[in-house]
């Protein structure tokens, strides 16, 4: 899903649980919004690391050109091809964060924030007939696609 989405559909749900939820101060429902878009940073760290480019613009037009060429694969290709590992898109990271929200509130809002991200990664990955596990655990991922060719 790309980065726009992410800040229009996440301010929406975002602002939907603030206006739902009296007791949730503006802080905290920026905590959820920011967090929920925010998580993708993930992207720009894996592209800096593969490629040696801390360039953000280049990584973004990396990013879109890399997106036009998945949006052209079969269902098949997409899932023989070899996925990027993107650290905070899996549950090794969600329960990392589940964990520390057990003793800090800020993290609680940060968690909301992430789960509305990957609801919508997912909702994403079904719709465009992408392998869920891209984006379910990143450990299994790297397993799964250690020995496949990069689309």
């Amino acid at each position: 899903m790309r980065v726009l989405s992410h800040v229009i559909l996440g301010g929406i749900i975002s602002l939907l649980i603030f206006l739902l939820a009296p007791d949730i101060a503006f802080s905290s429902f920026l905590v959820i919004f920011v967090s929920s878009v925010l998580i993708d940073i993930d992207h720009y760290l894996s592209y800096a690391i593969t490629n040696n480019d801390l360039n953000f613009v280049r990584m973004c037009k990396y990013q879109e050109k890399r997106m036009k060429v998945w949006e052209g694969l079969s269902r098949k290709q997409k899932r023989y091809s070899k996925h990027d590992i993107i650290i905070f898109h899996g549950i090794e990271f969600f329960l990392l964060v589940a964990a520390i929200a057990l003793f800090y509130e800020l993290a609680r809002f940060i968690l909301i924030g992430i789960s509305i991200h990957m609801i919508l990664d997912f909702i994403d990955l079904y719709f465009s007939e992408a392998p869920f596990y891209v984006k379910s655990s990143q450990l299994y991922l790297y397993f799964k696609d250690k020995d496949k060719k990069s689309y």
